[in-house]
């Protein structure tokens, strides 16, 4: 079984990467059918017991949940003979890689942290063949200053496909370790290694283990192909938690296939508002890799026009919308018609306390319902909680909070934010906006945090 390692990235890597970065981008669409059970997933040691080689969590599935786990790319369902990771899986394509993948995973709600003692974790999927360009993994992934990523998987590619990775990847049927890290752009190139197998080696169920050392901060993997009769470890450690001090397990199936051709340049993000004024401040997102829902945004800053008497609160609505280049019909976080700020004052919201107060050139704005008349929609008011607004000679001084929103992971350079006083169209076409487009923007620890505007 020659083994090999290279600086190229696997499917699995890619998905790791996908889940956490936010780098994909949406791919033509490819119908790949699949299905791979995954029949138990146990772990020993860190936080959930003493690392004595018994199981201290086990998720078989048989309860048709997802346990300790959260869908998060494509079809994953549990049944009762286990979780099964199938189509249709969330189309991807990521960057320069060579592949298109085709994902339905899985991510644990349960972290296992530096410091906390040693681990085992180890997943046990049913006896299966592998198809062609398939695959399926144990990945373990941590946020730090940088995003850590490290795991063990099988593949299958035919020799087209492998020959797309440079260096030419070894087709048919693999076991590769790898470990990589990354930020929300970018990511070094992966640390891979690589072994050989045979089908007729597939003789039971296929077990994947990951075991950390808490002293060393090394991580090994291990693999069996006969139901656990015999692990082998042909891969070296690999250092982990050198950035961060929590993970996450993903469990997860990506078959693959070829691009198509480089898609073309997504097009700018639509101006919701062509004569908006000049935009400035500091824009701050957090909880990027929480699911979505959890996220929170503040912006701080100025527009430069003079809103007095054009914009009353009392009357008017507040829109807020902010876009991403990569994405331009998929706004990060929109606010705009129906789930706009509303006007009125106190008593006029979900809440008695709801609205806006107004005290000579300031106004401000509290939501404690999370919720929007007439309907108050529990969470229809997206997480907004304070807008405060400050009406100068030249500019109108803008903070807003929010708290549990619902904002898109970011996957490019650019992100336009566009304000709107009032209900479209009157106040577009009397230009009552104000929009910039932030970059140069810093990820650390899943926020976001913008300074710059174009």
């Amino acid at each position: 079984m020659p083994t090999t390692s290279t600086p190229v990235t696997r499917l699995g890597l890619l998905a790791a990467l996908a889940l956490v970065v936010g780098t994909a981008t949406g791919a033509r669409a490819f119908h790949t059918q699949f299905d791979f059970t995954v029949d138990r997933f146990e772990v020993d040691g860190n936080a959930f017991g003493p690392a004595d080689g018994v199981p201290d969590h086990v998720d078989d599935f048989t309860d048709s949940t997802l346990g300790a786990f959260t869908a998060y790319f494509g079809s994953p369902t549990p049944h009762t003979d286990g979780l099964h990771l199938r189509s249709p899986g969330t189309h991807y394509t990521l960057g320069p890689f060579p592949v298109l993948l085709d994902m339905s995973a899985v991510r644990s709600s349960m972290p296992v942290t530096d410091g906390a003692g040693n681990f085992t974790a180890t997943a046990v999927w049913a006896p299966t063949t592998v198809p062609t360009n398939n695959y399926f993994y144990l990945t373990l992934f941590a946020f730090g200053s940088t995003l850590e990523v490290a795991g063990i998987g099988i593949d299958n590619f035919d020799p087209t496909v492998a020959a797309q990775f440079s260096p030419n990847q070894p087709p048919g049927l693999s076991i590769t370790q790898h470990r990589a890290h990354a930020t929300f752009l970018s990511w070094d190139p992966p640390e891979l290694s690589t072994v050989t197998i045979d089908p007729s080696e597939l003789t039971g169920a296929i077990l994947f283990r990951l075991s950390f050392d808490d002293r060393t901060n090394m991580l090994s993997t291990a693999f069996s192909l006969d139901g656990g009769q015999t692990w082998r470890t042909p891969f070296p450690p690999m250092p982990f938690f050198t950035s961060s001090t929590a993970a996450s397990f993903l469990l997860g199936a990506d078959p693959g296939s070829l691009k198509p051709g480089p898609p073309p340049p997504p097009p700018p993000a639509p101006n919701i508002c062509p004569g908006a004024a000049a935009l400035h401040g500091e824009l701050t997102a957090r909880k990027l890799d929480h699911v979505t829902g959890s996220q929170a945004l503040t912006f701080a800053g100025t527009v430069g026009l003079a809103l007095v008497p054009a914009f009353d609160p009392i009357h008017d609505p507040l829109q807020l919308l902010l876009q991403d280049d990569a994405t331009p019909d998929a706004p990060l976080f929109d606010a705009t018609g129906g789930v706009a700020v509303p006007p009125g004052g106190p008593g006029t919201g979900c809440d008695p306390r709801d609205g806006w107060k107004v005290h000579g050139a300031v106004a401000g704005y509290r939501n404690r319902s999370n919720a929007l008349p007439p309907l108050c929609t529990p969470g229809s008011a997206q997480g907004i909680q304070a807008v405060r607004l400050k009406n100068r000679a030249t500019d109108v001084a803008v903070a807003v909070r929010t708290k549990g929103s619902p904002v898109v992971a970011p996957s490019g350079v650019t992100y336009p934010l566009t304000l709107v006083f009032g209900a479209s169209p009157a106040a577009i076409d009397a230009a009552r906006c104000g929009r910039g487009s932030f970059h140069g923007c810093r990820f650390s620890r899943g926020s976001m945090r913008c300074r710059d505007v174009l």
